[in-house]
């Protein structure tokens, strides 16, 4: 009797795990979108971040903003290689999920990796802030970024330790009556409890104190700039000596120098990023010239100095080159022989002079008398002005605005894609969501929305940034060259 009960209960463990078996791949069959759409996100993630890395950390000068871009790409990179193949085993283990401890990984890679994204945001956007609408006061150094990064993965640890905690192995219900299968989800032990929904109204109140305060950070910068616009436009008014003598006293407190060297065209690279971490100092400068102007027409002459300086920096005449020489152009002579010393403010702010050691030390430049194309400048006929027209427009934007709209749109791609997240966690209060097979696959790509910002900030860099773009055409005209 005892041997026939035995076998009876193998027996009927045994069909029970075969309706497991089926029920789960049924589920899998439908699930099968969600699956498709986390592999693309897996492959565009991989190679777009993968890209970032490589451009912001190897070909480019390193900003602060950059900086942060290289922390996102690669908590993004960790998002595609860690948390989206284990969300495809969540769904292919729909009811089968057996392995707890990889359960806590999932859980816990998800939120730290989101964290650490969106700390990052609220990094970059004071940074920012501080930028635009604080241009005199004490800016985020590389080193103050470096140290931001401990801050900002200490502050995603705080608030994802609890997962690993939490998450578990779940019985659950399935489309059979009295079959019961397995999913990653809040451990058995705190069903019922107040815990789960403890931690993740924590969770979900510091996601709207980030957006918050990112609203009201670029709502100021906004501001600010359409200010600063308005200023422009009154300072173009004006006679045209105003803008000559402004710019003949600011230059005139530089040297000049030159490079002598034909290998130095290179120096075009990093001309664009130099001339991004320079402008605020210039801004500096222009106050602490002009002690009589107010903060608003000190921001609009020194956009004209960068106007002036991004165009004959840049553009086609900007570089001539003979044999063995190349002279570069006067602006890029100041560029490269900046020396300012007394422009440091007395809270510690980093100086032009800083700067200026660093740019010596990569660039190496030779100081030289000016010549008489320094003091006259280069003219330009055909299509190099309308060439030099066109960048003179482009580069002006970047400076300050479009660096401001690339971090604007990035961040607003990040709260775009975590709503839908939050949404289908209140919807999630609708019972029997599983019975129909068009929302339950509506919801398991929804409710993994979030991950769409680790693909879409690459995106965003090739489309508004210049020389990510041209730095992307250049490597895959190289990969083309050697096939």
């Amino acid at each position: 009797m005892n041997v026939f009960k035995m076998d009876s209960n193998t027996s009927a463990a045994g069909d029970e795990l075969k309706d497991l078996q089926a029920v789960n791949n049924s589920i899998v069959r439908t699930l099968l979108p969600a699956i498709a759409y986390l592999s693309v996100l897996i492959v565009l993630g991989l190679s777009g971040n993968l890209l970032v890395i490589y451009v912001f950390a190897f070909r480019t000068k390193t900003t602060v903003q950059h900086f942060y871009f290289i922390s996102l790409a690669v908590f993004d990179l960790f998002c595609c290689l860690i948390s989206m193949p284990a969300e495809i085993a969540d769904i292919v283990f729909f009811y089968m999920y057996e392995s707890e401890w990889a359960c806590k990984i999932l859980r816990f890679f998800v939120v730290f990796t989101t964290l650490n994204s969106s700390i990052t945001l609220v990094a970059i956007s004071i940074d920012r802030y501080r930028k635009i609408c604080k241009p005199t006061k004490r800016q985020i150094t590389l080193k103050k970024a470096r140290l931001s990064l401990i801050l900002i993965i200490g502050g995603a640890l705080l608030f994802s330790w609890p997962a690993p905690l939490l998450y578990g192995i779940s019985i659950v219900d399935t489309s059979v009556t009295d079959l019961k299968g397995h999913d990653c989800t809040f451990a058995d032990a705190y069903k019922g409890t107040t815990i789960p929904v403890i931690y993740n109204s924590a969770l979900f109140f510091g996601f709207v104190v980030e957006v918050i305060v990112m609203v009201v950070l670029y709502a100021l910068i906004l501001v600010e700039l359409r200010r600063h616009s308005r200023y422009v436009k009154t300072i173009r008014k004006q006679p045209a000596r105003l803008n000559a003598e402004t710019t003949e006293s600011y230059h005139s407190s530089f040297h000049c120098s030159s490079v002598a060297s034909a290998e130095d065209l290179a120096l075009s690279r990093s001309v664009e990023d130099y001339a991004d971490r320079l402008t605020q100092n210039i801004f500096q400068d222009l106050f602490a010239r002009s002690a009589s102007m107010n903060h608003l027409t000190a921001l609009a002459l020194g956009d004209h100095v960068m106007n002036d300086r991004n165009e004959s920096l840049l553009s086609p005449k900007c570089v001539k080159t003979d044999e063995n020489k190349a002279e570069i152009s006067p602006i890029l002579n100041t560029l490269l022989s900046l020396r300012v010393t007394s422009l440091s403010t007395t809270s510690g702010d980093t100086t032009m002079s800083e700067y200026s050691a660093s740019s010596h030390k990569d660039l190496n430049p030779t100081v030289m008398p000016p010549s008489s194309s320094t003091s006259t400048g280069i003219s330009e006929t055909g299509s190099h002005k309308k060439t030099a027209k066109r960048r003179k427009k482009r580069n002006y934007k970047s400076i300050g605005a479009k660096t401001t709209l690339i971090a604007f749109l990035v961040t607003v791609v990040y709260i775009l894609s975590y709503l839908p997240h939050l949404i289908i966690q209140v919807a999630k209060l609708i019972h029997h969501l599983d019975d129909n097979k068009g929302p339950i696959v509506l919801y398991n790509i929804v409710i993994r929305s979030f991950f769409l910002s680790s693909v879409a900030n690459p995106v965003i860099y090739a489309t508004f940034n210049f020389r990510f773009r041209a730095e992307l055409k250049e490597l895959f005209c190289q990969l083309c060259r050697r096939l």
